[in-house]
């Protein structure tokens, strides 16, 4: 008795794929044309569901093969790195995304600026009078 879904409770195969961490499902689709750009009815692109859902491996192959835009925001304007802190409880995601700045290739970021944006130390003010 699953009811009638509402237009909101409607996802994209794509979407839906994605939310139960079905890799095949995931590449037939796009495979067969499914955008990796395509956007739920909150503005959120597959790779924020993964993210969501702590999908670690959906996370890397959206963004390595699929061509995912760590880039891309939601309809409230949060692009990916935002999105992740608020999102996501797992650190292996956090520290994948955050490598990879907003264009996606992968960059470096110490273990001391990980702490920080991850509010594990506190916030250091570089233009403070000394």
């Amino acid at each position: 008795m699953g009811g009638t879904k509402f237009a909101h409770e409607i996802r994209p195969p794509l979407h839906e794929a994605v939310m139960k961490n079905d890799m095949k499902k995931v590449k037939r689709l796009i495979a067969n044309g499914a955008k990796v750009t395509e956007k739920d009815h909150w503005g959120w692109p597959p790779l924020m569901l993964a993210i969501q859902h702590d999908h670690y491996d959906m996370v890397v192959y959206l963004v390595e093969e699929a061509g995912a835009s760590i880039a891309a925001q939601d309809n409230d304007g949060w692009n990916v790195q935002e999105f992740v802190h608020q999102n996501s409880q797992d650190e292996e995601i956090i520290r994948y995304i955050l490598m990879r700045g907003k264009t996606g290739k992968k960059t470096h970021v110490d273990e001391d600026t990980y702490k920080e944006i991850k509010g594990e130390l506190p916030e250091t003010n570089i233009f403070k009078a000394g």
